[in-house]
């Protein structure tokens, strides 16, 4: 008989973690096949071409002030210079202005992350949109202020807004709390507390 409560205990202790194409990943795979073949049920373990990904740390300087932040999982890395422009919203993304910049995302755009441009098993036409207008923009970097979405991302704060190998654009999240330095989101943090 088998313990279910302790192979969920070892599933959630892979270290470090289980991210697709990481070797925890793979001692998660390899585990629930031996269990479900000793079981007598037919598996295989098909294996595919997957990003593996190791984060650092990451910082923006803004008006003499250096703010820590999280690089995106999968994320281009980046060490560039540009103006700030600050978006709240989809239709702050076609300003001619992003062009070569940093572009700091707040409000109801980072509600929530974005689903990566080639997930097979879902798809938001709404995070399409965002995606695209984010690349077409071509902004040297983008860095989003997101806070905890505990329902997606348990308990990462800041969750990664954008987690995607595609994303042709570095990126990286920061706290809203850690984001308020003169000129830069508090203004636009502000509102999304209103």
């Amino acid at each position: 008989m088998v313990d279910v409560l302790s192979v969920v205990d070892r599933l959630c202790s892979v270290v470090p973690d289980r991210r697709p194409g990481s070797a925890g990943n793979r001692e998660a795979v390899d585990l629930v096949a031996r269990l479900l073949g000793s079981a007598g049920w037919d598996v295989s373990t098909p294996e595919f071409d997957c990003l593996d990904w190791v984060g650092g740390d990451g910082s923006v300087e803004i008006c003499d002030e250096t703010i820590q932040v999280v690089p995106s999982p999968y994320g281009l890395g980046v060490d560039a210079v540009g103006p700030l422009r600050v978006v709240t919203g989809l239709v702050d993304l076609s300003r001619p202005d992003l062009a070569g910049a940093v572009v700091a995302v707040t409000g109801d755009l980072v509600a929530e992350p974005m689903t990566p441009k080639s997930f097979p098993f879902y798809g938001s036409d709404e995070h399409t949109a965002i995606i695209a207008a984010l690349e077409a923009a071509q902004p040297v970097a983008v860095v989003a202020a997101t806070g905890k979405h505990p329902e997606l991302c348990g308990a990462l704060d800041p969750f990664p807004w954008i987690e995607d190998g595609d994303f042709d654009v570095p990126a990286a999240a920061v706290r809203p709390d850690d984001a308020r330095v003169p000129g830069w989101v508090g203004r636009a943090v502000r509102s999304r507390e209103d």
